[in-house]
Order: structure tokens, then sequence, then C-alpha cells
């Protein structure tokens, strides 16, 4: 009873400081109607964005080498520069740019500004994948994987095939695979190329089939997979997407389905886009309850949890308007000034929007987001907040127009030191990495996201993070969300990695600690097999 006492205090704390000060009041914009909205910049359609105030056309390069699974160089390798729209896990992107490695396996790419993008790198017979760029300065290396073929064949309950089924590999567990989906051939056979090996939770979904699962299959060791229907379908979920305003109905509003445990971009979401009319069936649903979220380029999105039952249930989904953001930048505690940092948003949807804070701490993000409780973050923690995490702040938008904020940052601790090796000659391009990772943290480094404690749904604090990228005298600058002890890894050529524990100085301070050597890199050989097998 004690146990559950200080649980249910504990969370009341975290939703208490998550969304206020150290007085407990909850942190609100200030929203105020001033005329006719500015046209919300589209999300589903791949929109052009605003650039923030004050940036060149080109300032930033992204650049970055690609190497072949043994570490030799991928030529011919392409690697595809996205903006990024939604957050992790879901990386909802928009291309920008592609080039092809050359001989060294070298990329590079002009940017405006560094933050808020993402790399896709792909080479025929290899398996690569996505990577976000950091907003430190530093080349990327990316590194392909060993591609395998995945082959099967999906079925119905008495052993017929079933065409055009879509077969999805996805995340297991405190993993991060990427979803990929197929459809099926008029036989019922599927085929995945260049994958990556290791676990997959394999799922075939179907209009008239409830999902059938194949919980771990293992990539590399196993070659094909059957997976066979055994339910059928549970009643469709009907509906009309309307705009809040008016309760004109909203056509081309993207209808997404995921089950509450999981999340967008690990797995594949059952997906329907309204007519004309408004309205949306989603079929092949499993029992149980979901996460449904509709989103249009248009409107704000609207987040929720839907319960599947064994009758059909008829939704009246209502989209408010989107709203502008701008606000003031305000120094907590000091005449400290404010100028030239990079401000994140993400709303209830996932979607991004940055904003640069002027000399004066005016910012204006660059899109329109939905209204509800957002998070407001610096991109390069060079910023923290009064908060429970000082990394970022929640407020809540109305639904206007334009809302306007007040917030209350404070410049973050900084720690600086120089990497040497053994001989204690200057190590450059050692990359160190803030890592949330419990072998690392030794205890669960857990955060309440509190848009989801309605589910029940709790998630790791942070990803890791590559924070700093050693330049040519070593030396290299860590920036912590708060004062108190940051966990890195530091590595790079030539030399060992280190797990690192670093304190933080108070706010705004700035600590020196000198040399950190790191040791001679060895290589270790071997071979790996299951089954006989490599």
């Amino acid at each position: 009873m004690v146990a559950a006492v200080v649980a249910l205090l504990a969370l009341v704390a975290a939703f208490v400081w998550a969304f206020g000060g150290a007085d407990g009041r909850l942190q609100r914009g200030a929203g105020r109607a001033r005329g006719e909205p500015a046209p919300a910049p589209a999300l589903l359609d791949m929109p052009e964005l605003l650039e923030p105030a004050g940036e060149a056309a080109s300032s930033a390069t992204v650049r970055g080498v690609v190497l072949l699974p043994g570490g030799a160089p991928a030529a011919g390798a392409t690697v595809i520069l996205h903006r990024l729209q939604t957050e992790w896990p879901e990386w909802r992107r928009q291309r920008v740019d592609a080039a092809i490695t050359d001989g060294s396996g070298r990329f590079q790419f002009g940017v405006p500004h560094r933050y808020g993008h993402i790399l896709e790198f792909e080479r025929s017979s290899y398996a690569g994948g996505l990577r976000q760029v950091p907003a430190a300065e530093g080349e990327l290396l990316l590194q392909l994987q060993p591609g395998y073929v995945m082959v099967g064949n999906v079925l119905n309950d008495v052993g017929a095939p079933v065409p055009n089924a879509r077969v999805s590999l996805e995340s297991v567990p405190r993993d991060a695979r990427r979803a990929r989906t197929v459809l099926t051939a008029a036989d019922g056979s599927y085929r995945f190329e260049d994958v990556a090996a290791g676990p997959v939770r394999m799922v075939a979904r179907h209009e008239s089939w409830q999902p059938v699962a194949a919980p771990a299959v293992v990539i590399g060791s196993r070659r094909a997979a059957e997976l066979r229907f055994e339910r059928p379908t549970m009643p469709p979920l009907r509906g009309t997407v309307r705009a809040v305003e008016d309760g004109a109905p909203v056509a081309g509003a993207v209808v997404e389905l995921v089950p509450i445990d999981q999340s967008l971009g690990l797995v594949q979401a059952v997906v329907a886009t309204t007519d004309g009319d408004g309205g949306f069936l989603l079929e092949g649903l499993p029992r149980g309850s979901m996460r449904l979220r509709v989103r249009h380029p248009d409107y704000g999105s609207v987040r929720r949890t839907q319960a599947i039952r064994a009758t059909a249930t008829e939704l009246n989904i209502e989209l408010p308007q989107r709203t502008r953001v701008r606000g003031q930048l305000t120094a907590f505690g000091s005449t400290g000034s404010f100028g030239g940092e990079v401000l994140q948003l993400t709303d209830l949807a996932g979607e991004l929007a940055f904003a640069t804070v002027s000399a004066e701490g005016q910012f204006e993000f660059d899109r329109a987001v939905s209204p509800g409780f957002v998070e407001l973050s610096s991109v390069d923690d060079s910023l923290a907040f009064r908060t429970m995490t000082g990394s970022s702040v929640r407020v809540r938008l109305a639904e206007v127009a334009h809302s306007f904020l007040e917030v209350e940052a404070l410049p973050a601790p900084v720690v600086r030191g120089r990497f040497v090796d053994a001989s204690g000659a200057p190590a450059a391009g050692v990359s160190l990495v803030r890592t949330q990772r419990l072998g690392d943290l030794g205890n669960a480094a857990l955060a309440f996201d509190l848009d989801r404690v309605g589910g029940g749904l709790l998630r790791m604090a942070e990803r890791d993070e590559l924070v700093a990228v050693s330049d040519r005298e070593g030396r290299f600058e860590l920036r912590g969300a708060k004062p108190g002890m940051v966990t890195a890894r530091a590595s790079g050529p030539g030399v060992g990695s280190r797990l690192l524990g670093v304190r933080m100085p108070a706010f705004g301070d700035a600590r020196e600690i000198g040399d950190v050597t790191l040791a001679p890199a060895c290589a270790i050989a071997g071979r790996v097999l299951r089954g006989g097998r490599p």
C-alpha cells in the first residue's frame, strides 16, 4: 500500500514539474487571434518549409563516409539527405538531395543548418539504414551491414494463398529496427531483400483477417517463414473527419491505428485516407486497445486511445486549426542574453518545427503546428529550462491562429576537455555519445511521456545521442541539460572506446577537466554460428 502511494505521489510530482516551474503552476501559451491565419505548411505532401530568419542559404556542411561491413570504403553507395518532419522513432521525412559516394566512400551536402536533417544510405546487396544528423560538427561514419533475403508465403486458415496481404518486418521489444512492408503476389508469396541480420517481428495483415505475427524470427539464420491467418477481422472502424471551426468534412486526412504499446516507424500502422465526404474505413483489425492518430496538412492532429470491439464503431473526429507560434525567451534569475540558439518544438503528433532566437530573445517557428501540449527544447543543449529534466519544457497551445509564448531559460552547464592517446598526442575525430543505456547507467533512467500517461506507457528519457566530436587538437565540449552526472561514451579512430561519468557544473558555469586519455585500439576477430551455420 505504501509503495502504491509513493508511486502515485511520484506521478503527480512528475506531472507538475513537467508542465511548470518550481512554483507548480502550469505554463501555457497565451494565444491570441491576429487576423487571418497564415497558410499552414503541409506535412503529408512534403511541403517547402520556412527557414528561420537570419540564416544563410547554405551555411553548414553535412559530410561523411560510407563503409562496407569490414570497414573498407563503400564506393557507389547512395546517400539521401532528408528534412525531418516528425520525431524519432517515426522519422517521417522529406527528400532534399542525394549523392553517390566516390572511391573513398565519401559524400557531402551543403545545407542551411545541420539540425533537422536525416541521412538514408544504401547499396545493392547490403543493408543500409537511417542516421540523424547531429548538431555537433564532424564527419559521419555510416556503416553498411551484410544484406540477407527473406522469403515465404501467406496462407489462410485452410491453406490457400492470400494475395495482396501486407507482410512487415518490425522491431522486436527494446530494438530500433525500421519497419519494412511488402505485398504478397497472386500466389501468396513475398520477398524481402537486403535485410540486416538480427531478430524481427514478422506480421501479416489483410482487410479480411486479424493480423498474424511470428514474434521472433532471426534474419540471417532463417531464410523463409510461412504466415497463416487464423481469425477473421474484427468489425471495421468507420468514421468521419470534420473541421472544428465549421464542421466541414475534411478530405485527404490520414487515419492511422497502431497497437497501444508500439510506435510508428518501428511497426506498420493500419491506414486509411478520408474521401471527399470525410469518411474513412479501417479493416483488418485485431481485438484490443489501439492508438488512433488523425493528421492532415491543413489542420491540427488528433490522437486518442481506441478500443476495437466485437461490434462496429462509428467515430466522429474533429480536427482543430493549426497555430503559428512565436514568443519571447527570457533569462531566469540573471541578466544573461541570448542570440543564435535554436529551439525545437515537438507537437502532439510528433511533428517538428524550429526557430532561431534573436539577440532580443525573440523567436518564431518555421511551421504551423497542432494545438495542445507541445515540447520545447534546445537543439544543441545550449539552454536549460526549469523542469524536472532541464532539457525541455512543455507548454499548452490554444486552438487559435497565432500563439505567443513566454519561456524562461538559462545557459546550460558546460564541460570542456581534450582527448589524447596513450602517448599524450591529441586524438582528433573522437565521438562523444551521451547514452541512457541501462547497462551504462546501472538503473532504469525512465521519464514520463505525459501525452501517453493515459495509456499507461513509459519510454526511455533519451536515445543515445552524438553530442561532440573532438577537433584537431583533441578538444571537445560537452553541454548538459542540468547539473549532475552525465554518462557518455568516447570512441574514435585508432583509440579504444571509453565510458565517461562527467559531473556537470551549475547552470551557466563551465568546467575544465583537462586531458582524457584513451587507450590504444585493439581488434577482436571471430566467427558467429547458429546451428552450425554462419
